[in-house]
């Protein structure tokens, strides 16, 4: 097989500016299932195994955008198997829902829509093995 993509491309973490810190905080802690790595002054940074995925940065000037305005599409977060991706989704399940806008097979991957509490996308997914991938 061809690779077009290294083996060890990888995103980095996902700054997002948020109205009420401390929400976003319970929401991507106590409800994704990502775990506070740092949290100093305006600035709490959550992820998986030590890996920052979200940065939530206090912007108390912000506002909710008008419905049907440009925005962030959505924030994509990799669990490590299928099993940390299902309790991620029981989590939300149960305590959020109402958050849910869909899921999806992309044939590499399995992936679940999610809204936060600020209106920004998420969503939670789980890769195939490369070998499987075409």
């Amino acid at each position: 097989m061809n690779e077009k993509l290294a083996a060890d491309t990888a995103m980095g973490a996902v700054t997002l500016l948020v109205g009420d810190l401390d929400a976003m905080t319970r929401y991507y802690r106590d409800v994704v299932t990502l775990e506070v790595l740092t949290a100093e002054g305006d600035t709490v940074t959550l992820g998986r195994a030590g890996r920052p995925i979200v940065i939530l940065r206090h912007d108390p000037s912000l506002r909710h955008a008008p419905a049907g305005s440009a925005g962030l599409f959505h924030t994509a977060i990799l669990f490590e198997s299928r099993a940390a991706l299902a309790a991620a989704l029981y989590s939300v399940a149960r305590h959020a829902p109402q958050t849910f806008t869909g899921s999806a097979d992309h044939v590499v991957s399995q992936a679940f829509y999610f809204t936060d509490p600020e209106g920004n996308g998420i969503e939670l997914y789980w890769d195939r093995a490369r070998t499987a991938w075409s």
